[in-house]
């Protein structure tokens, strides 16, 4: 017998752990700096200016040197993915870096934060490659640092920049995203994977 967590009502094969009242009159979530409702499936807890904006202030830029930065856009353009990701309901940046030597990711991640997934070989022969992941603002945050560096895919981090272009929507809050803005999200994804195609008509 399953019941509700919260008013104890019986339920009949239910996946969720509230009954349909308690789950429609729970307390939706908002935004921990400005106080917006969120969209009822976000798993942060601030909408996506507040984000942008802690991230901006967050990082110190000046502990990073213009040799690191040139040395990352060299692996960016010899190693790396810069691209937009498919969401739930939009896309969103993303870089990725992947070598066999971990330590090179583990450097990555020390001086630019990010997440690390690892992808072992089945064939025993060929080392494991590792990923070195940013999605975001912080993709594109670092995008532009790396920009004046950046040879092979100087054209792929401008288009993922132009994401977050000013004057553009969001989603803010539990606001719907406008047709529009996805159908640009839509060509720009479109514009980097004719970019990122690999062969004689692209660029890899």
């Amino acid at each position: 017998m399953y019941t509700c967590a919260s008013c104890g009502k019986r339920l009949v094969h239910s996946t969720s752990r509230l009954c349909r009242v308690c789950y429609t009159n729970k307390p939706k979530p908002t935004c921990a700096d400005c106080g917006i409702v969120l969209r009822g499936h976000s798993m942060s807890t601030l909408c996506r200016p507040c984000f942008n904006a802690r991230f901006d202030a967050s990082y110190d830029w000046s502990q990073i040197t213009s040799t690191e930065l040139a040395y990352t856009a060299g692996m960016v353009d010899g190693e790396g993915h810069i691209g937009l990701a498919p969401t739930a309901s939009s896309f969103l940046p993303i870089l990725v870096v992947t070598n066999t030597d971990e330590r090179i990711i583990d450097w990555l991640v020390h001086r630019f934060g990010g997440s690390i997934h690892h992808h072992e070989r089945d064939n025993g022969v060929h080392k494991a490659r590792h990923n070195w992941r940013l999605h975001g603002k912080h993709a594109t945050t670092l995008l532009e640092k790396l920009l004046p560096y950046l040879v092979l895919k100087h054209d792929q981090a401008q288009l993922a920049m132009s994401f977050y272009a000013p004057g553009i929507s969001f989603h803010h809050g539990a606001r719907r995203l406008p047709e529009q803005e996805l159908e640009r999200r839509k060509h720009l994804h479109s514009s980097l994977k004719a970019l990122n195609k690999r062969g004689p008509t692209g660029t890899n």
